[in-house]
């Protein structure tokens, strides 16, 4: 609660839009559907209390906590300081610092560095999961924890069992049985054997706080050769038997956080195909967090010729078909609404096409990897 995150509860509060939710924003006036919008819902309990001046008001529902940008992918709507591969490519290729900076406009060049030690702030962290464990269970009947990245499976700060530090801080004052929801947000590209290990400690936690529920969250919005295109680093074989492992394991809840752009629309069918089939063999509930990018302007799906809706038709098909697959009602009108809302957009915002093209020739000249490879249907990019 410093200053300028009082600052902003103080600007929503009164309707203004602070400019470092510029992001949003942008989005909500292309009438587009925000990450604000999906994530900042108030309960209704609440809705009628200012919670600016209630206790409620100063205690966190959702702790989003990221350590580091270690992370074998470098999605191309991804950054420095999300991923430290994305800063090897750049600093890799330095001699063609003006390619980069004609064909990457976007991307930043002061990447937050890993940083190796992070005593202070992780003490930080459980002390405040502390106070939350003690005041939290009088006003809710669960809370959220997520671990997120770079790659959380790949952090040093979080991997080897060191995630439980923060879960058992949060227990050290909250009911033994008060529900915790504990979640990775993985790109599913992490070697077997570390998964394994990590499982391992998971399920022994359970025996230990029983109604702790973890969750994996799996980022991806593509399929095939495209998801190796836009997730770069990304192996597809490893990528879909990972994908399996989570669903097949009955602990886990599953959450699918897609970043819809403009390379995985002819594909998105095969994509919800996939994930429907996983759902389905092992009896899994479906939630789902999707949005699209719209930073860089050029990756939105919008920018495609009109004719390619058509592979937004046939998805919206096959979600209405697999209806009783999602957890519930909201989950699948969301996702529904987000895919009607974009067939909606596309070919609006065609004149943007040279600047993706100017993408696709970096990713080709840089990364060596020709879109009519990994998505044929695109390759008129090329030109």
């Amino acid at each position: 609660n410093n200053e300028f995150i009082s600052k902003i509860r103080r600007d929503l509060h009164k309707k203004e839009n602070n400019s470092d939710c510029d992001y949003c924003w942008k989005a909500e006036k292309n009438n587009l559907i925000s990450w604000r919008q999906l994530e900042g819902q108030v309960p209704d309990k609440w809705k009628n209390v200012n919670l600016l001046e209630h206790e409620r008001g100063t205690l966190f529902q959702f702790l989003k906590l990221t350590f580091d940008n270690v992370c074998d992918s470098a999605c191309v709507y991804c950054n420095t300081n999300n991923s430290n591969t994305w800063i090897k490519e750049i600093s890799k290729n330095s001699d063609q610092r003006k390619l980069l900076n004609e064909n990457v406009p976007y991307r930043g060049w002061n990447g937050r560095e890993p940083n190796e030690d992070l005593t202070k702030s992780a003490n930080t962290v459980k002390n405040l999961l502390r106070y939350l464990g003690s005041k939290i269970p009088l006003y809710e009947d669960y809370f959220n924890i997520a671990f997120l990245g770079g790659e959380p499976f790949l952090s040093p700060h979080l991997t080897d069992g060191k995630f439980m530090e923060y879960i058992n801080a949060f227990y050290e004052h909250a009911p033994k049985d008060f529900s915790l929801i504990y979640e990775f947000n993985t790109n599913c590209n992490t070697p077997k054997k570390l998964i394994d290990k990590q499982i391992k400690l998971i399920e022994e936690s359970r025996l230990k706080y029983k109604n702790a529920k973890p969750k994996i969250v799996i980022s991806g919005e593509a399929y095939g050769p495209a998801l190796e295109y836009v997730r770069y680093g990304t192996k597809w074989k490893r990528y879909k038997e990972n994908v399996e492992l989570y669903f097949s394991n009955p602990i886990f809840q599953i959450n699918l956080n897609m970043a819809i752009n403009v390379f995985s629309i002819p594909n998105l069918f095969e994509y919800f195909t996939f994930m429907f089939h996983n759902a389905s063999t092992y009896n899994k509930k479906l939630r789902v967090t999707a949005g699209c990018v719209n930073r860089p302007d050029a990756l939105h799906p919008n920018v495609l010729p009109e004719r390619f809706s058509k592979y937004i038709d046939i998805t919206i098909n096959l979600i209405n078909d697999n209806q009783h697959l999602f957890f519930d009602d909201t989950q699948y009108s969301a996702i529904k609404n987000v895919l009607t809302n974009l067939h909606q957009e596309i070919g609006s915002a065609t004149d943007l096409t040279p600047q993706l093209k100017n993408y696709v020739k970096y990713f080709k000249i840089v990364r060596n990897m020709d879109i009519a490879n990994y998505v044929p249907e695109l390759h008129f990019l090329n030109d």
